[in-house]
């Protein structure tokens, strides 16, 4: 079997979770965590704050956040990643459009 999908940590990952609200991979990556969209491939989003790895990571979604503990003896709380739709803009076009005074 092949792997679907590989997402660059840059640097030892010690924890993980999923943001099943979002569909994004939350990894605590060293003292870093790091929210990874495998949709988009990227990292959208970048809490820093720890000074020692991460430990342990959970997602809560009725609260959107994120706890994570550390080697630092830190436990901390941060907010969820939002993901936002794109907005489509709702105009239409005519040909021959025409202004009448009325």
């Amino acid at each position: 079997m092949s792997c679907d999908l590989v997402l660059s940590a840059l640097g030892a990952v010690s924890a993980l979770c999923i943001d099943q609200v979002n569909g994004c991979i939350v990894a605590g990556v060293q003292e870093v965590i790091r929210v990874y969209d495998p949709e988009a491939r990227k990292i959208v989003q970048k809490n820093v704050g720890h000074t020692d790895s991460v430990r342990c990571l959970i997602h809560i979604p009725e609260r959107s956040q994120y706890i994570s503990a550390s080697w630092d003896k830190t436990v901390r709380i941060w907010n969820a990643y939002k993901k936002t739709g794109r907005k489509r803009a709702n105009v239409e076009f005519r040909e021959n459009d025409e202004e009448s005074d009325n």
